[in-house]
């Protein structure tokens, strides 16, 4: 169930920016390669989205985004987590106009849509402004048809979601999307956490791609292959490999006797 493990680096967003030539960026690149296996049966929007706040989606999901671009493939980074919006500020873009305004029928979507300063084929719809309940935006019927269309824009599409288990965002726009990444924070989210988030993506119909585990130390690296790593007080933190955290049943590749589902393998940054 594990597409990708990733070690903490100085730089808080875009790694593969800023040092395209570092192990860190290099994950990114494995990652990239898993997800367009994993995601090839699942054409359409990929939520990006976590159990909790603080697991670093918003920094997955621009990573992702800026490897899987190019100028024969562009990739369109949608900024769904109207709760705290940050992808304008990532990359340095107006939030005037972005999804609420297209949702409010302000803006069209070709309108809304800016392209990332300096970097080639990646596309941004940021949040907009956020003047109502942002569940009560996301409910609107006409979400899914935005959606729809923002394939037409880009062939690779990606959201930014917010915390499944915190808000009830996250469960909306996974019942809207295609496919599903749970990115998982080292030594901040529990085993249970992880089980419920995943459970309620489930309950959605929506499949699931596969976890990040995002923010390892160096010496955590064996600790969650075995199982062993513990978060402050949470108990055991999450693995994303281990059958009792009961993955959606008849998808993906199944694991040799043990009933999870699994897509990809580790990969672990020096």
């Amino acid at each position: 169930m594990m597409l990708s493990s990733l070690r903490r680096s100085g730089d808080r967003h875009v790694r593969s920016l800023v040092a395209p030539g570092s192990s860190t960026a290099e994950a990114y690149r494995r990652l990239r390669a898993m997800v367009d296996l994993a995601g090839a049966g699942h054409r359409g929007v990929m939520l990006v989205t976590g159990a909790g706040s603080g697991d670093g989606t918003t920094t997955v999901l621009v990573n992702v985004g800026v490897v899987l671009a190019s100028a024969t493939r562009p990739v369109l980074l949608i900024d769904g987590n109207l709760y705290r919006p940050r992808l304008h500020t990532v990359f340095g873009l107006s939030n005037e106009v972005g999804l609420t305004s297209v949702l409010a029928n302000r803006a069209s979507l070709t309108e809304a849509i800016q392209r990332a300063p300096g970097r080639e084929g990646v596309l941004v719809l940021t949040s907009g402004p956020v003047d109502v309940d942002p569940a009560e935006l996301l409910s609107k019927v006409d979400t899914r048809n935005i959606l729809t269309a923002a394939a037409i824009v880009a062939p690779v599409i990606l959201m930014d979601g917010p915390p499944l288990l915190s808000v009830t965002g996250g469960v909306i726009l996974a019942g809207l999307t295609s496919s599903v990444i749970v990115v998982v924070r080292a030594g901040h989210t529990s085993r249970t956490e992880l089980a419920s988030a995943l459970d309620l993506v489930e309950r959605t119909g929506t499949p699931i791609l596969g976890v990040v585990l995002n923010d390892v130390a160096g010496e955590q690296t064996d600790e969650y292959r075995t199982g062993r790593a513990r978060g402050p007080d949470h108990g055991d933190v999450a693995q994303a490999s281990q059958a009792d955290l009961h993955p959606p049943r008849g998808r993906g590749r199944r694991g040799r006797g043990s009933g999870e589902t699994v897509i990809g393998s580790p990969v672990t940054v020096p």
